[in-house]
């Protein structure tokens, strides 16, 4: 046992890991959240579009919901570990304004979980990309943390850095109204020139995904770079 785990051990005796969310006592190994908080999970399979992910209704057709019917998307399939809603959103936003970026391996295994053998056809995993003042900010992108941590336990490879975001800051998804994210994330992204993207199917992974928008403007840069396919995943779908 290496020395870090050891003391990892030790503390946990002395200052049992609590939940972030409601603060019980003795997590279940492996598990960042008390039993209670578990149980108020919205999984969204079995429950979600089967085009673009979105968490629906009890009584609601999953083959193309209302959205999906208005548009289309340059990704063949989006989907969710859960709906954005907490405790799951409580981790994600911990993430993003504590930045505490040890909480994407637990969010990268729900999400693993979440594709499972849909993940045998895909060849490489990417992320999209944070805005560079963001990431000076918080120190690290949550959708790369997350990214990584899913390749690793998918066994695809990471090709980390696909995607740039444009050096002009534009207004940030969540404090548009959704009729606007679609013009605010157009030209945003770009393909790195040596990028090998010919033929590959990939799984573009993002913390949250809300309209589509961004997931759509991603995929949509990859296809025109030679991607045959471009499935995109998410912690939690709004």
């Amino acid at each position: 046992m290496k020395g870090a785990a050891v003391l990892a051990a030790a503390l946990d005796l002395v200052y049992p890991p609590l939940c972030p969310v409601c603060g019980v006592e003795g997590l279940a190994e492996g598990e960042p959240l008390g039993p209670t908080c578990l149980e108020k999970i919205l999984w969204a399979a079995e429950r979600d579009c089967l085009r673009c992910g979105r968490v629906l209704g009890p009584h609601a057709e999953r083959d193309r919901c209302l959205d999906c019917r208005r548009r289309t998307f340059a990704f063949s399939r989006g989907l969710a570990a859960a709906a954005y809603e907490d405790p799951v959103r409580a981790l994600v936003l911990r993430m993003k304004i504590r930045r505490e970026s040890f909480w994407a391996r637990p969010l990268a295994r729900w999400l693993a979980a979440r594709l499972g053998a849909e993940a045998l056809s895909l060849d490489a995993v990417v992320c999209v990309p944070a805005h560079w003042m963001a990431r000076m900010a918080r120190g690290f992108n949550p959708a790369r943390e997350i990214a990584r941590e899913l390749s690793g336990r998918l066994g695809l490879p990471f090709q980390d850095g696909v995607l740039s975001r444009g050096w002009h800051w534009r207004r940030r998804q969540s404090d548009l109204p959704r009729a606007a994210r679609l013009a605010n994330v157009a030209g945003a992204f770009s393909v790195r020139s040596r990028a090998d993207l010919a033929g590959k199917r990939l799984l573009l992974v993002d913390d949250v995904m809300t309209t589509g928008a961004t997931m759509d403007a991603c995929a949509r840069v990859l296809r025109i770079s030679g991607a045959v396919d471009v499935v995109a995943a998410a912690v939690a779908r709004s």
